[in-house]
């Protein structure tokens, strides 16, 4: 895959920035779906994930959304993550973590062009999802790798732990 000049200044500048950065990187970057075409790729079973660029401080993914797709509740292991709409827009639904009970949905929000989430463990657990009738593709900043995370199971109300994977690398 050839890296866009854009993704490579966003790179560069990621090896000598905080997490919060991030969002003024990419918004003066410009960065765009042209400039993540590389990193593009579509799977009919569940969203995709690519991953652009990666150290043991940070990873940079472009995830796919095919319309009606979305993650299960979960946590991100420990990380902060930052999660930016380059094309088309996302749902967050954000819910409450209490041990040993069921979560309970303390918000909804859009996750558009203008509006960057942030998400880490102690605010809760979270759904990303496309409900829309267009694809999505979002920009992921992970602040350290996420290696595992814990998904809730609704059926069994407990949680198990996920181990993360790319489709792309």
């Amino acid at each position: 895959m050839q890296t866009s000049s854009k993704v490579q200044a966003l790179i560069e500048a990621l090896e000598a920035c905080s997490g919060p950065e991030f969002v003024d990187m990419v918004d003066q970057l410009k960065i765009s779906a042209q400039d993540l075409e590389d990193f593009v790729s579509w799977n009919e079973k569940s969203y995709a994930r690519h991953c652009i660029h990666a150290t043991g401080d940070y990873e940079l993914l472009v995830l796919c959304w095919e319309p009606g797709q979305s993650t299960e509740i979960h946590t991100h292991g420990g990380q902060e993550c930052w999660v930016m709409a380059i094309d088309g827009s996302l749902d967050e639904i954000r819910y409450s973590t209490c041990v040993g009970k069921e979560p309970q949905e303390v918000a909804r929000l859009p996750i558009t062009g203008n509006r960057i989430s942030y998400m880490k463990d102690e605010i809760g657990m979270h759904v990303l999802s496309n409900p829309h009738s267009v694809r999505a593709i979002t920009l992921h900043l992970y602040m350290n790798p996420i290696r595992t995370c814990e998904i809730y199971d609704p059926n069994t109300n407990s949680t198990r732990t996920k181990l993360m994977s790319y489709d792309t690398k």
